[in-house]
């Protein structure tokens, strides 16, 4: 997920002027405000995410990493990384195979488009490893060769959609310029 945060200079300017009479001060009113938004940036990352996938909102989180600022270095990052996810682990029914089941799967990521049928010749099997997965028949006949492994999308792939970040990056500016604001009150009233 890439987040651009564009920060108007008024705002930083005004900073800048009321405190710059004070040592270090602005760096340290900036990287608490940065950090405070990068966390900001993840709750909202997470919240919008499970509101468009069937992904589970701690299952997210667990991905996220948040970098923070500091007064020497005033940039942070928030990064989401992890491995493809299984089906099952957004939604699937059924989630293990039925005997003398006729229907087949239906799956879904993306919760606006609802569960949707696999293709024939779906099937799931119970590997000592991953449990159990589904595998898609790709050519007649016997042996790994005509099959395929169904697979989903990450976690990090659905958290950079493109209207999750754009609310996410609108969010962003605004937390960033609230908390800027705050720090520089803050600093400004602890003075005597």
């Amino acid at each position: 997920m890439k987040i651009n945060v564009s920060i108007e200079q008024n705002s930083l300017e005004r900073a800048y002027k009321l405190l710059k009479h004070i040592n270090g001060a602005f760096e340290h009113a900036v990287a608490m405000a940065t950090n405070r938004t990068l966390e900001g940036v993840r709750t909202d990352a997470v919240r919008e995410t499970a509101g468009r996938y069937f992904a589970k909102s701690g299952d997210i989180r667990k991905t996220i990493t948040v970098n923070k600022a500091s007064a020497g270095k005033l940039t942070g990052t928030v990064v989401s990384r992890g491995g493809r996810r299984k089906l099952s682990q957004y939604q699937l029914t059924p989630k293990t195979p039925q005997a003398g089941r006729k229907k087949g799967f239906k799956g879904a990521v993306k919760r606006d488009s609802g569960l949707k049928p696999l293709p024939h010749g779906t099937f799931m099997m119970n590997t000592p490893n991953a449990g159990y997965v589904l595998f898609i028949r790709t050519n007649p006949g016997r042996g790994w060769q005509n099959i395929k492994h169904v697979v989903s999308p990450s976690i990090p792939q659905i958290v950079k959609n493109e209207e999750t970040v754009k609310i996410v990056e609108m969010q962003a500016r605004e937390r960033f310029e609230k908390r800027l604001n705050h720090e520089v009150m803050r600093i400004l009233t602890v003075l005597p």
